[in-house]
């Protein structure tokens, strides 16, 4: 095989590289805002802007003034529309964690001219954390509601009704989505739904999550310009423990898409998840996506037709790319045929080609093996760096590091090639390499049809690539590069999105994507052979010098800052009873020298023998708290009151007994916890409404649920208990915030931030059950 001039190979590879890097960025990159002077047709960022500035000017978690405050805004905005909004008050009990609350619904409908009783639900929700304004989640999906509404109003009228349902108490458990679909009249009327969620501040708003038999729903969405999706992400989707309210909107059984865009993601729960951190560019993908689909799908017809499940996936120019899952296996069948048959053509002057075949297979599974593992662990060592020397700057999430760890992937790839290419030919060595791609593509499109694309489409553009170098000539070298480009257009957005953007690089983000990059190289090795050569060690070493550097670059410029603040959460937990009272933090937050060491000092461990079950009931919240990893100091005892907990009966049932308690809760905090111990709960009610523990995710045989916004009058829970004569109830009173003044806290430094559910101070009290 002829080696190209250096001039070509060093253009061809920096074209390569270029390349890469447009579809990335342009997989990455959402569209321009519009102004405010636009069209009023077309949904505009400025224009939704305004309504995220009034939403996420503070934060506003469940049993706040300021989520009061929100909500108020909402209705008001909501009637200037010309809508009647209602609010759906009620308790509100999660299917999927062990929460309850007093929620809020806001809903409204928009009627359509066919006058049907089935309607599109559109979703949102308007409840944040403690620790954030939470423009992103969900003030911008709120905020594309409004003007969503706006621009449609503008039009002529559709012919569907929308159901607008911007739920209350997501944050917590979706604990307004379940309640209104267990209870709100309109909930049977739904035949579609379309949810939007954020899990950070940039982005492309993907469309990641569908319901069941999702053809039809995808035919619909090719139809919209400048769509993120893939099946790929929601097989994966469905196979994790991850929820938003789609998650009981599922319960009806309906068609359903879920957007969200997840840049940013060290941003996501934190106070920099503000307005002045929201991308324009990811509110203007969020509503103009929503308007879309609200008018194609307000014109075509509900209920909508049944179909199976589609494989579907987006390219540049191109758009979306849809067929049924029951092609998967067919297209995978004929692609590896196409594939294989090319590189046996390919190969078949190539002298001991068989033993080529082997080794190039065995090689590139090595190659691949040796990336997984060694990528995987500089990125547990570039965090455990950060973190012993106090750099912070959230590693895992970097960008930088990303890059610089798929040049180590890069350079391991050329490296066992070159190794290789020492005994044997390039094309037998490469039909090793299409023969190893084959397994996993046969295999996804018989399991995992949804993933299948990622491997058969790859494939296809190297059988291409494999008949386009049997024969010579301009026409034959372009249909390479069309190979070349097909597969590349496919992978190199997802390598990006697994590693560092949708995983953190020191769990699985790094070691997969490293896993893919080779197996991407390998399979377009002879088209980059063709081009640049076979990399010499001094091609080697550059390339292993820039990854370096790379690495050096983000261990200078990785740090703290309002891009990856340092989340830091205490907890202040005391025993009602006893008095004794410990400040506390997980133990990965407290590194030696970190400000959490430096309040809670270097003996912060758990006493020993403490657990779960330890007969102080603070002491065991403390230890379950944080599995007995947690770092914790004794501090004196604040003057914060505990619930008050009255067993109003107790009778025998045909399970054992049933206890009903009302529980009034001091008018300061923010919701109680419940825990019972020695004895099962075969049901439980909650202000009158059943528990559904059937769908819950921690399927624990023990009883625990969480109330938070429970009101002046408190609340009635009623437990069916089987088994022990006695059982034991944790209650636990929860209250915003640690008051640092009390406890002698210092501030906290420059961007380390409260995140999620933020500092909360807890009062523990231990209540007996006990038969009559």
């Amino acid at each position: 095989m002829p080696t190209p001039a250096p001039r070509t190979a060093l253009f061809t590879a920096l074209a390569v590289a270029v390349l890469v890097a447009l579809l990335v960025i342009d997989a990455r990159t959402p569209p321009a805002p519009l102004a405010a002077t636009v069209s009023p047709r077309l949904f505009s960022a400025e224009r939704a802007a305004r309504h995220v500035n009034a939403i996420a000017s503070q934060p506003h978690p469940v049993a706040s003034a300021a989520h009061d405050s929100v909500r108020e805004y909402i209705v008001s905005e909501l009637r200037k529309l010309g809508l009647e909004p209602e609010l759906q008050a009620t308790t509100g009990i999660g299917t999927r964690v062990r929460n309850a609350a007093r929620v809020t619904n806001v809903i409204a409908r928009v009627p359509g001219t066919n006058r049907g009783p089935k309607a599109i639900l559109v979703a949102v929700h308007y409840d944040g954390v403690q620790s954030g304004p939470a423009a992103g989640d969900d003030g911008a999906g709120v905020a594309a509601v409004l003007e969503m509404l706006r621009a449609l109003r503008t039009g002529p009228p559709i012919g569907n009704d929308i159901i607008i349902c911007i739920t209350d108490a997501e944050e917590p458990g979706l604990l307004g989505a379940a309640a209104f679909v267990s209870e709100h009249r309109w909930a049977k009327d739904v035949a579609l739904v379309l949810d939007f969620e954020a899990r950070g501040t940039t982005g492309r708003s993907m469309m990641f999550e569908t319901g069941a038999n999702n053809l039809d729903v995808i035919r619909t969405l090719r139809t919209v310009s400048n769509v993120s999706a893939a099946s790929m992400m929601v097989t994966i989707y469905r196979t994790l423990p991850n929820d938003t309210d789609l998650s009981e909107f599922a319960r009806l059984g309906q068609p359903a898409l879920n957007f969200a865009f997840a840049g940013g993601v060290t941003r996501y729960h934190t106070p920099f998840d503000d307005p002045a951190h929201l991308d324009a560019g990811s509110l203007q993908h969020h509503g103009q996506q929503m308007l879309a689909l609200v008018e194609r799908f307000g014109r075509e017809a509900l209920p909508r037709p049944a179909t199976p499940d589609a494989v579907f996936f987006d390219l540049p120019m191109v758009g979306i790319v849809l067929y049924p899952e029951s092609w998967a296996l067919p297209i995978a069948l004929l692609v590896v045929v196409v594939a294989v048959a090319g590189g046996v053509r390919s190969s078949r002057e190539e002298p001991r080609r068989w033993r080529s075949v082997v080794l190039g297979a065995v090689a590139m599974i090595v190659a691949a093996a040796a990336a997984f593992f060694a990528n995987g662990w500089l990125a547990r060592t570039i965090v455990w760096l950060h973190a012993t020397r106090q750099w912070d700057g959230e590693p895992g999430w970097a960008g930088v590091y990303a890059v610089a760890l798929a040049l180590v992937a890069v350079t391991t790839a050329a490296a066992a090639w070159s190794l290789l290419r020492r005994w044997v030919g390039a094309r037998g060595a490469w039909l090793g390499a299409l023969l190893v791609w084959c397994v996993p593509t046969l295999l996804t499109a018989q399991m995992l049809p949804g993933v299948s694309y990622l491997f058969a489409w790859p494939l296809a553009g190297a059988g291409v690539l494999a008949w386009s170098t049997c024969y010579e000539g301009r026409v034959s070298d372009a249909n390479g590069w069309a190979g070349v480009v097909l597969a590349l257009a496919v992978l190199s957005p997802v390598i990006a999105m697994i590693g560092g953007y949708a995983l953190p690089l020191d769990q699985l983000g790094a070691p997969a994507a490293a896993l893919f990059v080779v197996l991407t190289c390998w399979l377009l090795a002879p088209k980059l052979e063709d081009a640049i050569g076979v990399p010499r060690a001094r091609g080697l070493v550059v390339m292993a010098v820039c990854a370096l550097g790379v690495l050096c670059y983000g261990m200078t410029t990785v740090r703290r800052s309002d891009m990856s603040p340092k989340p830091v959460v205490l907890g202040y937990v005391m025993n009602a009873d006893s008095g004794m009272a410990w400040l506390a933090t997980s133990a990965h937050e407290a590194p030696a020298g970190s400000w959490a060491a430096s309040v809670l000092g270097s003996e912060a461990e758990l006493p020993a023998g403490v657990s779960a079950t330890s007969s102080n009931p603070a002491l065991a919240l403390l230890a379950r708290s944080w599995m007995g990893r947690g770092k914790v100091r004794r501090v004196e005892r604040l003057p914060m009151s505990a619930s008050k907990v009255d067993v109003t009966k107790a009778t025998a049932s045909s399970k054992g007994t049933l206890f009903e308690l009302h529980v009034s809760v001091p008018a300061d905090a923010r919701g109680v916890s419940f825990r019972l111990t020695g004895a099962k709960v075969a049901s439980a009610k909650v202000d009158g409404h059943v528990v559904d523990m059937t769908r819950y995710r921690d399927q624990s045989p023990e009883f625990s649920l969480t109330y938070l916004a429970p009101g002046a009058d408190g609340l009635t829970l009623s437990l069916d208990v089987t088994g022990a004569q006695a059982a034991t109830l944790d209650v636990s009173t929860v209250r915003f915030g640690v008051p640092y003044a009390a406890l002698k806290v210092p501030p906290r430094p420059e961007y380390v931030v409260q995140a999620h559910s933020g500092d909360q101070s807890i009062v523990v009290q231990r209540v007996t059950l006990a038969r009559p």
